[in-house]
């Protein structure tokens, strides 16, 4: 469960925020990071070709009903970078990283006088995974499936980071404009896993308080372009 509590004390001219993320436990990640780097190291011994690719693109996420309102989590621009080893002929494994730098949107219907309320967010996608390509020629489309963790960090707090295990299916294409470098496009459906709560929590200099607590269905499409190097 992901829970971010947002407080606010006001006071003259100035607000205060406090954010407190609940912690996954160290163990889930310690296990997914040994397990993937395992993984990548024991593909490399096998490569028969190596990729080296840079990317940007666009992200998709939109917004969702709560409670008390509704939640938006901003579309903007991503970039990124993969490393793969080919280890049979048409068959990459892939370690990826993907990173968007966007904004939370929260609005309580029985707080209309203070509007949406906005936070900077970044969420970043840490990946292990394999492709498979369909033609051996000039331009190769392909398919692809990735797991591992994803990170939602809250800009200026002191709350901690919060990690979820995901998954990413996939497609794309490349096409070769030489012998070693070529243009990717891809396509990609980005599911964290287990997230079901987030709330909002504030009280006034008058006393007044209100919280709101609600479901967050976190599912967005990554869109993205880039150039390849072959090795």
């Amino acid at each position: 469960m992901w829970i971010i509590k947002i407080s606010t004390n006001a006071i003259p001219k100035q607000e205060m925020y406090n954010f407190e993320l609940n912690e996954t436990p160290k163990s889930m990640r310690k296990t997914v990071i040994i397990i993937i780097s395992a993984l990548f190291i024991a593909a490399s011994t096998k490569a028969q070709r190596i990729e080296l690719t840079g990317f940007s693109g666009y992200m998709l996420s939109g917004s969702v009903k709560t409670y008390t309102g509704k939640a938006n989590i901003n579309d903007n621009v991503n970039f990124g970078g993969a490393f793969a080893y080919e280890i049979q002929n048409g068959i990459l494994v892939e370690l990826m990283y993907l990173r968007k730098d966007t904004k939370l949107n929260l609005y309580d219907v029985f707080d209309w006088q203070s509007g949406w309320e906005e936070y900077d967010m970044s969420v970043e996608y840490y990946h292990l995974g394999g492709q498979k390509e369909f033609s051996d020629g000039r331009v190769r489309p392909y398919a692809s499936f990735s797991l591992g963790l994803t990170r939602f960090h809250i800009k200026d707090s002191k709350s901690d980071d919060e990690y979820r295990f995901s998954i990413a299916p996939g497609i794309g294409a490349k096409a070769y404009i030489t012998d070693k470098i070529g243009i990717r496009l891809q396509a990609r459906l980005l599911m964290p896993l287990e997230i079901s709560g987030f709330g909002l929590f504030y009280s006034t200099s008058g006393g007044g308080g209100s919280s709101a607590t609600f479901n967050i269905p976190v599912l967005e499409g990554d869109f993205t372009g880039g150039i390849f190097i072959s090795l």
